[in-house]
């Protein structure tokens, strides 16, 4: 087997660490012959660097796989200049996955500009050549719907969804075992794109019909679609809770662990994915009032992420914060605040560390972290809760000034807590700190502030 054929396939997890070293030593190779002769070698070296940047990506070693991906991009850039019809569809291609490494380290603005081409470029091929290229635009159309949603630009990512469910609803008719998979995947995409607006009635059945489409799919090929059709009960269970079916988000919830379990057992790479799905799980119980359920979820999930965070701490330590968080909202509700104040500082503990590596990537969970230890200690300690909120205001203002559409939301929140816990303890407010919080919020419309059930004084 050839080194470019072993670096794109690393579905071995016991092959996945030689894949990059693979990919690398191909690359070194099309680097010295591309001295020799460029417009011979340069299209196979940009191939090669965009296989290394998805080996990186899958070793969860995003700023290694951004590296590579640039230089692919960059290389088809130039390719293209030269001869735009033969190097487009690399060039799409390229620019379609930079831009999602883009927002995995929360670099938005990039991220939107290379989705936006990517789009541009497979809209252009699609007019040309539908059959060929069309399936690559409905992915795109996708993934710029999400950036967009990431953005707080949410009409925008529902039209974009709106695209790509009706492209891939023409592509299903034509060929539906071969576009089937893809619509359920986009009909999940714009269910998510309805709830972001809060048109929950019209989110619910693009969820439903996904999970309709999967389970067909499953009673065809277990193995190929089982994992799909977790997701999209997980999806469904959440459609469900928001419109307080939770009986029934309940029974969707269980039904994804369930199948996760299997997984898992066959493939303990699944167990990400399992914590995701008994976080779900364990939210569902707490809404119903189920909290000794819901710490089982809760401190299963935990265990999971805790396991790959010690094998792979960047790759893995948000996951766990999220899960620590969690289970300091359990605690919380079952009136162990020693125990929750503990989940909430270790989650913090990993926050800070990544949040120091990549800010623009981590600030946002560190700041909702801060948010949930203040309303913890709310209170034991008003005076140590007012530390935690105003830390927490600290750490999003200046991503919240660059986009305040974003975290609107979050930031309201956070000087909501921080304003009424300096009354309960007596404390007058950083009126410099607040200051020009106010004037972006002003200009932005204000969001509601969802309650935090560990603290009373945030659900004003």
């Amino acid at each position: 087997m050839s080194l470019n054929k072993l670096s794109v396939v690393p579905a071995d997890p016991g092959r996945q660490e030689g894949a990059p070293k693979a990919a690398e030593r191909t690359s070194k190779v099309h680097e010295r012959l591309t001295k020799q002769n460029p417009e011979a070698v340069e299209p196979a070296l940009a191939e090669t660097l965009y296989n290394l940047s998805i080996s990186y990506n899958e070793l969860r070693r995003p700023k290694d796989a951004l590296k590579a991906a640039e230089q692919a991009s960059e290389i088809n850039l130039g390719l293209a200049k030269k001869n735009a019809d033969d190097v487009e569809k690399g060039l799409g291609m390229s620019l379609h996955y930079l831009s999602i490494l883009y927002i995995q380290l929360g670099r938005s603005e990039e991220a939107v500009k290379a989705a936006e081409r990517a789009v541009e470029i497979r809209e252009r091929l699609a007019k040309q050549s539908p059959d060929g290229f069309e399936p690559d635009l409905a992915i795109s159309l996708d993934n710029l719907g999400s950036i967009y949603a990431e953005m707080g630009r949410r009409e925008e990512a529902l039209k974009a969804a709106e695209r790509a469910v009706r492209t891939r609803e023409r592509l299903a008719k034509q060929n539906r075992d071969a576009f089937e998979p893809d619509l359920a995947d986009s009909l999940n995409n714009l269910s998510l794109r309805y709830c972001e607006l809060g048109r929950r009635d019209e989110a619910f059945e693009p969820a439903k019909r996904a999970v309709e489409i999967y389970q067909r799919l499953v009673k065809r090929n277990p193995d190929a679609f089982e994992s799909d059709l977790a997701d999209s009960l997980n999806n469904l269970s959440l459609h469900y809770s928001d419109l307080a079916r939770l009986h029934e988000a309940l029974k969707a919830a269980e039904r994804a662990v369930e199948i996760r379990e299997r997984l898992a057992k066959q493939n303990p790479d699944g167990e990400l994915s399992l914590a995701d799905s008994l976080n779900n799980l364990g939210n569902i119980y707490w809404w119903l009032g189920s909290l000794h359920e819901a710490l089982k979820a809760a401190e299963r999930a935990v265990q999971i992420r805790e396991r790959l965070a010690k094998q792979n701490p960047d790759g893995f330590g948000l996951d766990l914060a999220y899960s620590l968080d969690n289970l300091g909202g359990v605690y919380w509700w079952l009136g162990d605040l020693n125990k929750a104040q503990w989940a909430a500082e270790r989650a913090l503990e990993v926050l800070d560390r990544l949040a120091k590596r990549n800010p623009d990537a981590f600030e946002p969970g560190l700041a909702a972290v801060l948010r949930a230890l203040g309303a913890i200690r709310c209170e034991a300690n008003p005076r140590q809760a007012v530390c935690a909120f105003r830390r927490g205001v600290e750490t999003l203002r200046r991503l919240f000034l660059l986009q305040p559409n974003v975290y609107a939301r979050q930031m309201a929140e956070l000087q909501q807590g921080y304003l009424q816990s300096c009354k309960l303890s007596a404390q007058e407010p950083d009126v410099d700190l607040l200051a020009p919080i106010a004037g972006a919020m002003q200009s932005t419309p204000r969001p509601s502030c969802s309650p935090d059930p560990g603290c009373e004084v945030c659900a004003t």
